[in-house]
């Protein structure tokens, strides 16, 4: 799915209407529904007699409120409407869902004065959930005057817990829609129904720590307007997942899914080796053998009993030592890819055998943690490898490779993902708030499922298994990033609400993979 500039979403809004002849007040209808059928999912289906607040602003997103407002009256949920703009300044299709909304008798009042915003302020905490219409996707700037106090004090009952639930219309009021700045006060949302497609403010920036869960609703934009739009980011959806693997033949065995070649661990470190092994048979490997320090073999036998392992020699501190690659290639012969670096230590001489494998290994190679650590400051091992590559860093270790502070990252994480992945021919996986896939070519992806539960020792390792065992059933490394990604995510927002996310630990995602899984390839249940 595209992510578009709000420039971009307004000449697909404008060529839906002049061009193609769909009325607006029709689009406005459609809007309104999915904003009504977000909150109806957000109110607990035992709650008596709920109340929701709507804030309307003047433009089109006012206009998705006071359709939204009609909408839930209709069914019985008592709402009240504060619109944040005298009655006559509304034009057009937002005017004319004013005049329905005025019909049905539904409450509004308008938000213009001291007196008002007094009896607002008041109200507020007696709702269960409120609904943010005030700004749309163009705004820029702070919010000022009457807008700028409702937001504050919005956010400050929320706060309080006086208020359960947000919903924004299209985005956030306060956040700019292109950069993800906020200049002031936006509104906290805990979800927000965004028309079309998402805005690239929501994914940069601040973006995703005020929009909460997205979800994009298709109100009858014609596919083919939107074909027409180029988008340099692109949204993950399960929906474009779920046939990337196919099913499996009643005669498969284990050799028709591949073997992947883990190297990983050391003294203190087995459990990102287990974690990383296990997750790529959760992923559907048909064989998975970790590569450990011969005196760890013991340790590891015991954790991972499906995952076969193979004894290497090791330094004196027990980590892997450069006389260990004619074995490591050796094996590389039976396998389809090779996952390097969770747990691996930063010893010296580790690094010097992974420089060397990085440089000489005949298969798909992905490389995470302390494989990433100790090739920083030497990227010329990358661009002389044999082997396709997936690196999968935390930002933390995006910087050690690039030199970057991270307050230059976090100026744009995008950018600095794409030039990566370019100037190296390799895929990055750039992992955090809003995970992205970038590749030497094609736009690129993020992925906005997950939660903060999930920053948690573990967790990284989890995703390396996932995508490396993916890729030795047959996926090119863009998709069993993507893939890896996705079910990842998936997995730990299943675990968070099994064990809430702050109890959340790596093993827990680790066992919601199969349901994941299942949820996003149907045949696996038949």
């Amino acid at each position: 799915m595209k992510i578009v500039t709000p420039n971009q979403m307004r000449e697909i809004d404008r060529r839906s209407i002049e061009d193609l002849g769909i009325p607006g007040e029709e689009l406005m209808e459609r809007a309104g529904m999915a904003v009504a059928a977000a909150v109806e999912s957000l109110l607990p289906p035992d709650m008596t007699d709920p109340f929701v607040i709507l804030l309307a602003g003047k433009g089109n997103n006012g206009g998705d409120a006071l359709v939204a407002a009609r909408l839930l009256s209709e069914k019985g949920i008592r709402t009240l409407t504060f619109l944040l703009s005298e009655a006559l300044a509304l034009k057009g299709a937002a005017a004319l869902n004013l005049n329905r909304l005025t019909q049905a008798k539904s409450p509004l009042r308008e938000l213009v004065d001291d007196e008002e915003f007094a009896s607002f302020q008041k109200i507020l905490p007696d709702a269960d959930l409120i609904v943010d219409g005030i700004f749309g996707t163009g705004f820029k700037g702070p919010a000022r005057g009457m807008a700028a106090e409702v937001i504050k004090l919005v956010n400050q009952t929320v706060r309080a817990r006086l208020v359960s639930r947000v919903v924004a219309i299209d985005i956030p009021s306060g956040l700019d829609g292109e950069t993800g700045k906020v200049d002031g006060d936006a509104i906290q949302a805990d979800r927000t129904v965004t028309m079309g497609l998402p805005k690239t403010g929501m994914v940069r920036g601040d973006g995703l720590n005020y929009c909460g869960r997205i979800v994009a609703a298709d109100i009858g934009f014609p596919p083919a307007v939107i074909d027409e739009v180029a988008a340099d980011l692109e949204l993950i959806t399960g929906s474009e997942l779920s046939g990337i693997l196919p099913p499996r033949p009643r005669s498969s065995h284990k050799g028709d899914y591949g073997h992947l070649l883990v190297l990983a661990g050391s003294p203190g470190m087995t459990g990102a080796a287990a974690l990383a092994s296990l997750a790529a048979l959760r992923a559907g490997a048909g064989l998975v053998t970790l590569g450990i320090p011969k005196s760890l073999n013991p340790i590891l036998e015991e954790k991972c009993t499906e995952v076969m392992t193979l004894p290497l020699p090791e330094t004196s501190e027990g980590t892997l030592p450069p006389g260990a690659l004619p074995l490591i290639l050796e094996f590389c012969r039976k396998v389809d890819a090779v996952a390097l670096g969770p747990g691996l230590s930063r010893n010296p001489e580790t690094g010097e055998l992974v420089k060397q494998l990085v440089k000489s290994c005949p298969v798909p190679l992905i490389i995470d943690a302390d494989g990433l650590n100790l090739i920083a400051g030497d990227l010329s091992v990358l661009k002389g490898s044999k082997s396709a590559l997936i690196l999968t860093p935390h930002p933390g270790e995006i910087c050690r490779l690039t030199g970057l502070t991270k307050e230059e990252l976090f100026k744009d994480r995008a950018g600095t993902a794409g030039l990566f992945a370019r100037d190296n021919n390799l895929i990055l996986v750039l992992k955090g708030a809003g995970t992205l896939i970038a590749s030497p070519e094609g736009p690129l992806r993020i992925n906005l499922n997950g939660n903060p539960g999930m920053a948690t020792g573990g967790t990284g390792d989890i995703l390396t298994g996932l995508i490396a065992g993916f890729m030795v059933q047959g996926l090119k490394g863009r998709e069993a990033a993507c893939l890896g990604v996705y079910v990842h995510g998936a997995a730990g927002d299943r675990a968070a609400e099994k064990v809430g996310q702050i109890s959340l630990i790596a093993s827990d995602l680790l066992e919601e993979i199969p349901s994941a899984l299942n949820r996003l390839f149907l045949w696996n249940n038949c």
